[in-house]
């Protein structure tokens, strides 16, 4: 019997060894809310609802034991809980590709963004970048007008178009397929807070910001 116990123990501890990053399902504010209770900066794989690569890049990262510690001590890896949250992403950010690769920083602040599909020990590596702060320039090839597509800038203007929604979004509004909002009630503060972080987006460009206010469609009642 003792050594019946001992050869199951052994295959036990070889079944738990080795796996890979281990990734929570979680929604936009709650990927946002977990970070900044923590301190700890988010890696983001979006797609996986829609996209054979995507759905392959996290297969992969899941049983790839080489890069797993670094990944599970240093970020917290989450994917979009299910495909309303997709859509409600892409409808936030105008994502029109996938997979796409996100690290959020423990404030709020997207700090790199790559799309295509890339393997494990490459957003290993993106995610070493990102500890030490060098930022990489979004490949955002798609985008045009007046986002500026190829340099940190865009950055800065999703994460303020991110900022605005989500405030939003404490308030049960929600980005979905042609759902519009009216009357929806904000405090003063709220409401200044909205329109700063919104300006500010434009201060870098318009593209996904526009997209975003034209479907936001509601009409504030702000509660002085």
């Amino acid at each position: 019997m003792k050594k019946v116990t001992f050869i199951l123990l052994i295959l036990f501890s070889f079944e738990t060894f080795g796996q890979g990053v281990i990734f929570n399902e979680m929604s936009i504010d709650s990927i946002i809310n977990k970070a900044k209770n923590e301190n700890k900066y988010v890696f983001l794989l979006y797609g996986i609802n829609q996209c054979g690569y995507a759905r392959k890049s996290y297969n992969e990262l899941m049983t790839d034991s080489t890069i797993s510690d670094y990944m599970n001590e240093n970020f917290i890896n989450v994917i979009l809980a299910d495909s309303f949250n997709e859509r409600e992403f892409i409808a936030l950010l105008a994502i029109m590709d996938a997979p796409r690769y996100f690290f959020i920083s423990p404030d709020g602040e997207i700090v790199m963004m790559r799309s295509n599909y890339h393997r494990p020990k490459k957003v290993k590596r993106y995610g070493e970048r990102v500890l030490k702060g060098r930022i990489i320039r979004p490949n955002l090839f798609m985008y045009t007008g007046k986002m500026y597509g190829k340099n940190r800038a865009t950055l800065s203007m999703l994460t303020h178009t991110m900022n605005a929604y989500l405030k939003l979004r404490r308030h049960g509004f929600a980005l979905t397929d042609g759902t519009t909002h009216s009357g929806l009630v904000l405090s003063r503060s709220e409401f200044d807070y909205i329109n700063n972080e919104i300006n500010k987006s434009f201060e870098y460009g318009e593209y996904p910001t526009n997209k975003f206010i034209n479907e936001l469609n509601l009409v504030y009642n702000v509660d002085n």
